[in-house]
């Protein structure tokens, strides 16, 4: 495992570019006035299903309907304001957040099922995490009322069902410098190994000057300056079906650019390349992963008792693994929820939204991307609600009237972008803290000991522990004499027309 020492340490050069580019955009920020500088769009990837010609892929790797990248040509169109689906074609989704409006932090990251590979993803995970709220304590000693945001979001490429390859996309910005910065962190995994491959296993140092200048060429395209680049430039690569993928952070071409994606097509680097040998055994040994059946039927759950008093679970953060497990749960107690799901993860689960509305329970908007809406400017706002209620129609044929904004932070351009989209926003009254504490009992005793009539209660079904809670609250609601509803289902018992724009934490008394 030597070879992978350079990865155990993972958030050493991210955190260099973070303290690097702060300073240089203190010190732009003293020779320009603070004057705005705007943020580029980073240059999108097609949705997965988006059909395209094929690439020529490596020896040994099956052609593939690959994911495209778009040339800087096609980037400079309207195209490119355009949202982008998650790709997540292996391992399942793990989350690291605070619900803090003021310094708000969502680190989504792939699990594996390697007990190894995961545990370094992780620690990076949470060595970002940890390295940013220092920072940010930092800098409060200087702005006490510091607001930032660091929000990371994957994607997963598989690749002839042995290797995958692991993009991490994210961005940190804070009140206290002048502007965001993007970076990439990438892993790529040998699945039959079950370790990580390092970048000098794939490109070997002999193949190296030349796979320099063929990079060198398409970076020309972004940055017609540039000069000689170096190993630095292929610090972040992801193998996928069509080709490697270098991911260069913002400010390693011309400072007015964003992120970077450059993709290397097989075909081209067939010289500098190559794969990590099979071992001697044998065959590929991966687990077959069978996909977990989708129930598209359910016993009716009766309509809501107006008579009785009513609650609205709601759950953030989905779709995840977890979903149809709590589904099941609610449906064996009469009961439904809202889902407040987040755009750019819903059309790798299709099936698993049209289960919720089968169910007859509810899904809501959380946003595309669980970015703080109140750091965006209004027409961001808009994509960022439009493209996700486009998302929801797109997989079940409706469109939500409500929607759920990340950390709960609402701002005068957020309530106006609503109330212009007809939508209405909903909070909570219970927040069980299950994001942090982790802990099945902790997330029962927060429901059972504040709940009543028409209360709003906040959970998340990423984690396995609530839905282990769940276990326990939802008969203990049912038995407790409270009719478990949607969002819809609660504003009607109250006898609420939802206003759109407006920010609800309760309906009715």
């Amino acid at each position: 495992m030597k070879k992978i020492k350079k990865t155990e340490k993972p958030v050493s050069q991210v955190k260099k570019r973070v303290l690097k580019y702060a300073l240089w955009c203190l010190a732009l920020c003293v020779l320009a006035g603070c004057a705005p500088v705007a943020t580029p769009v980073l240059q999108p990837t097609a949705a997965p299903d988006t059909p395209t010609a094929a690439p020529t892929p490596a020896p040994g790797i099956p052609t593939a309907a690959p994911t495209p990248v778009q040339t800087p040509s096609e980037a400079e169109t309207p195209e490119a304001q355009k949202l982008l689906h998650a790709t997540h074609e292996y391992g399942s989704p793990a989350l690291l957040v605070d619900n803090s409006p003021e310094t708000a932090v969502m680190i989504l990251y792939p699990q594996l099922d390697i007990a190894e590979v995961d545990k370094i993803i992780a620690a990076w995970a949470q060595t970002l995490h940890d390295d940013t709220q220092r920072e940010w304590d930092t800098q409060r000693q200087a702005q006490p009322d510091l607001e930032g945001e660091l929000n990371v979001n994957y994607d997963t490429y598989l690749v002839s069902d042995r290797f995958v390859g692991v993009v991490l996309t994210g961005f940190l910005s804070s009140s206290a410098v002048a502007h965001p910065l993007d970076f990439y962190k990438t892993f790529n995994v040998d699945l039959q190994q079950k370790r990580l491959i390092t970048t000098e296993e794939l490109f070997p140092q002999s193949g190296r000057a030349g796979l320099l200048r063929l990079l060198r060429q398409k970076l020309l395209a972004y940055d017609a300056n540039i000069g000689e680049i170096d190993g630095s430039y292929l610090e972040n690569i992801a193998v996928r079906r069509d080709g490697v993928m270098v991911l260069l952070d913002r400010g390693m071409l011309a400072s007015a650019l964003g992120g970077i994606e450059v993709l290397l097509p097989y075909d081209e680097i067939e010289e500098y390349f190559t794969w990590p040998e099979a071992p001697a055994q044998g065959p590929l040994d991966v687990a077959a992963r069978e996909p977990t059946p989708i129930p598209m039927s359910y016993e009716i759950v009766d309509p809501a008792d107006f008579a009785k008093p009513v609650i609205a679970l709601t759950f953030d953060d989905g779709p995840a693994d977890y979903t149809l497990e709590l589904l099941a749960i609610l449906n064996d107690n009469g009961a439904k929820a809202t889902f407040c799901m987040v755009g750019n993860r819903m059309a790798n689960w299709k099936d698993t939204l049209r289960a919720v509305v089968a169910q007859g329970s509810e899904i809501i908007g959380h946003s595309w991307d669980h970015k703080k809406l109140t750091g965006l400017s209004t027409e961001q706002i808009s994509q960022e609600l439009t493209a996700t209620n486009d998302a929801i129609f797109d997989a079940t044929g409706m469109r939500p009237r409500f929607f759920r904004p990340p950390y709960g932070a609402v701002n005068d351009d957020v309530q106006a972008t609503a109330g212009e989209l007809g939508l209405s926003m909903v909070n909570w009254t219970i927040d069980t803290e299950d994001w942090k504490t982790r802990d099945a009992d902790a997330t029962y005793n927060a429901i059972m000991s504040g709940v009543g009539d028409k209360s709003i209660i906040l959970c998340h079904d990423i984690h396995a522990q609530t839905i282990e809670s769940m276990r326990r609250v939802i008969p203990a609601l049912v038995d407790a004499g409270y009719q478990l509803v949607t969002i819809s289902e609660l504003f009607d018992a109250c006898g609420v027309t939802p206003v759109a724009g407006k920010l609800y934490r309760h309906v009715g008394g």
